[in-house]
């Protein structure tokens, strides 16, 4: 049976175990799609590889290469915050790549550009006793990377530079401070507006009090983003009878 192809990207620093359960339950409210779930690099199963740019453009990258190889392109994006970012950079360096968007929800403002570089990135390198890879992965996130990989994933943690690891954290975290006055982080507002992805639902949860995906800035998207929408969908079941109607509609079938 043909089905719609929709790839799931996890928000923040998470990975597919901490977001599985929602990929599975729109999968089963919906056979006729081909729902994939992708651990960004660095990140819950997938290997470890620093690059050379801000890491969103390093993603972008990896999905570019990721849907040629599925086969799944055009294919409908759904991105959970920070995992939208890489979405919208793929959207801007290939576009056909892209059938249709939902952004949920989105980050932007001062807060978040202030709180969520520190909390991903800078926090590393601001702390002085990381002086090696062994270091490094006594740190939650990283001592969660070794023990979910098992010995070959901490031996290739081990086998990185923490110059290397230090820099692109630097790196990363310093991109997305510069966003700070923008819509949201990573794109500017003229990147924004120059994208031409056929479709974008912007979902919120509704809570006025949000600094890191404050409705403003959702709302300001719209007007920026070609073909999009704002929509207020706090829990599941209403996020289900939202983007299954609009994946349908905007995504070829493939066999």
């Amino acid at each position: 049976m043909p089905t719609h192809p929709l790839i799931v990207t996890p928000g923040g620093m998470g990975e597919i175990d901490g977001f599985g359960g929602f990929a599975r339950n729109v999968a089963a409210a919906a056979p006729d799609l081909k729902v994939i779930i992708w651990d960004r690099r660095n990140m819950g199963r997938s290997g470890i590889n620093f690059g050379s740019d801000p890491l969103s453009m390093e993603e972008a990258e990896d999905l570019h290469v990721l849907i040629d190889r599925l086969g799944v392109g055009p294919a409908a994006f759904y991105g959970m915050s920070s995992g939208a970012r890489s979405n919208m950079v793929l959207a801007e360096r290939y576009p056909k790549d892209i059938a249709a968007f939902v952004i949920a929800p989105l980050t932007g403002g001062p807060l978040a550009a202030q709180q969520l570089p520190q909390e991903y990135y800078l926090k590393y390198v601001n702390d002085d006793s990381l002086t090696s890879m062994e270091e490094v992965a006594k740190t939650p996130l990283w001592a969660a990377y070794a023990e979910r990989n098992g010995a070959e994933g901490r031996a290739e943690l081990m086998r990185q530079d923490v110059s290397e690891f230090l820099a692109a954290m630097k790196r990363a975290g310093e991109h997305l401070q510069s966003f700070g006055q923008k819509t949201t982080l990573g794109m500017t507002d003229e990147q924004l507006a120059a994208l031409t992805v056929p479709a974008t639902l912007i979902l919120h949860h509704g809570q006025e009090v949000d600094y890191l995906h404050p409705i403003t800035h959702s709302r300001a998207a719209t007007t920026l983003l070609q073909n999009s929408t704002l929509e207020f969908a706090p829990t599941l079941e209403p996020i289900l009878e939202l983007i299954l109607p609009f994946v349908r509609k905007h995504t070829p079938a493939q066999a």
